[in-house]
């Protein structure tokens, strides 16, 4: 009788220290800020961002996502102590598709591989291209229609000043 007391005493420490364990992998990832798995490495934390965000939603059979591809390009590097500019393939296509839809209209952005959308409470883009600045986590404003460098800059000025 002892030995199936001590038996199931050492299975209920074995599940108890699992459940722990997974508690703490969740907890750390949530405070290292894990955020959103990029194409060809690393993460977006959009929520703990202190830049302007700009999530670009695009698709590859849609001409003005590929006329503002250039301007949101040259946009992210020019801005970039300011401002971080991610792309988000509208159609969710999966990993492999991503970088060849990638390399055909020539997104030199960061692209998430798995639209966020859900998890950061943004409304699913009906128009493309539609773009969604947010600061801190927090929505402020949605673009719809190809942008400019100085489309952008406007907003990104604005959006600072409310700081």
């Amino acid at each position: 009788m002892k030995l199936k007391i001590n038996a199931l005493r050492g299975v209920s420490l074995l599940i108890l220290a699992g459940l722990l364990y997974g508690c703490s992998q969740q907890e750390a990832a949530e405070a290292t800020g894990a955020g959103f798995p990029l194409l060809g490495g690393g993460s977006a934390d959009i929520s703990s961002e202190q830049r302007v965000v700009f999530l670009n939603y695009w698709a590859v059979w849609c001409a003005p996502c590929i006329a503002e591809m250039p301007e949101l390009d040259e946009f992210s590097h020019e801005f970039s102590d300011r401002a971080v500019v991610y792309a988000i393939n509208w159609d969710g296509v999966d990993e492999n598709q991503l970088a060849l839809d990638v390399e055909t209209l020539g997104v030199e952005i960061p692209s998430i591989i798995n639209d966020p959308q859900a998890e950061l409470g943004l409304p699913r883009p009906e128009v493309l291209p539609t773009t969604y600045i947010m600061q801190a986590g927090e929505l402020k404003e949605a673009l719809v229609g190809p942008q400019t460098i100085d489309s952008l800059k406007a907003v990104l000025e604005k959006w600072e000043q409310s700081i």
